[in-house]
């Protein structure tokens, strides 16, 4: 049984030091105005055989998904892995986002031409954070990640959960909402939303005081028919009046029924455009991290 360990235990490391000593070839897609980019791969990689291609994607065929980027030239991963001679490709692609970057990461065998690992971090676009994070994840696939790496990343987050302050939260966009509609979707800079409640419940606003304009009108005009009904003694007129006043009657009650069912949409409106801003209110989707 104690050898058995010994020899579990032999192979494990040996798997794992073949693995650290494999060949790399490294293709970056990186919107970074670096000349020396790959030199630095390698300064900090030194333990590391890598190879560097930037203008491989010239060659491959255009997709629009990241994830099918490599995945539809599995041929041409295989034709890398033998012309450069490596064991496996890293992708890296950067997405720059206002203030932020994404960085998709792909790690692929060349044997086989499959995807073996992958990373997708979105960041704050902190100080040489692009070149940092892709530090940090070959130096996870490799096992030689370096302090001052971690520092890096460190200096951004908050060490304490307490410290972070939210300036933006559900329950203020709530609140806005309550005192105009859409006006907290657009707080939640949930501009297509705040558009649609504002207009709908403004319509329905517009409809409701449309409805009791008519509704005080055909009021108006029932009790001057009427009226002008029981002063009349020609019988022609009698009748004309009559006719007025009771379709004066019909048009009050339809209106005054409109009215009071567009009152009600708008205040169950009110209420649901309220919730929905809460629900959809600004919450923080990724970590939080201090502005550098």
């Amino acid at each position: 049984m104690k050898y058995r360990f010994f020899y579990i235990f032999y192979i494990i490391s040996l798997l794992f030091s073949n693995y650290n000593n494999q060949t790399y070839l490294i293709l970056n897609e990186l919107d970074i105005p670096d000349l020396d980019i790959n030199q630095k791969f390698i300064d900090n990689f030194d333990y590391l055989d890598l190879q560097f291609d930037d203008l491989i994607f010239n060659s491959f065929q255009k997709v629009d998904s990241l994830q099918n980027f490599i995945s539809s030239n599995m041929a041409q991963v295989k034709e890398l892995g033998l012309f450069y001679n490596v064991n496996y490709i890293l992708y890296n692609k950067i997405i720059q986002n206002e203030g932020r970057f994404n960085l998709k990461s792909q790690l692929y065998g060349t044997r086989s031409g499959g995807l073996i690992k992958e990373r997708d971090v979105d960041l704050i676009d902190y100080f040489n954070g692009n070149i940092n994070e892709i530090y940090l994840w070959i130096g996870e696939l490799t096992g030689g990640i370096k302090n001052e790496w971690k520092e890096n990343r460190n200096s951004i987050l908050f060490p304490n959960i307490d410290e972070i302050v939210y300036k933006k939260t559900p329950i203020k966009s709530a609140l806005r909402s309550m005192i105009l509609p859409g006006w907290g979707h657009f707080y939640s800079n949930k501009k297509l939303y705040a558009l649609i409640w504002f207009t709908s419940e403004l319509s329905l606003g517009i409809i409701s005081y449309l409805s009791f304009r008519n509704y005080q009108n055909s009021r108006n005009s029932y009790l001057l028919n009427l009226e002008l009904y029981h002063n009349s003694n020609n019988e022609k007129e009698v009748a004309n009046y009559r006719g007025l006043a009771e379709q004066d009657w019909e048009n009050h009650k339809m209106y005054s029924e409109l009215a009071i069912f567009c009152v009600k949409i708008i205040g169950v409106g009110w209420i649901t455009n309220t919730l929905h801003a809460w629900i959809v209110g600004p919450r923080p989707s990724f970590k939080i991290y201090k502005k550098w």
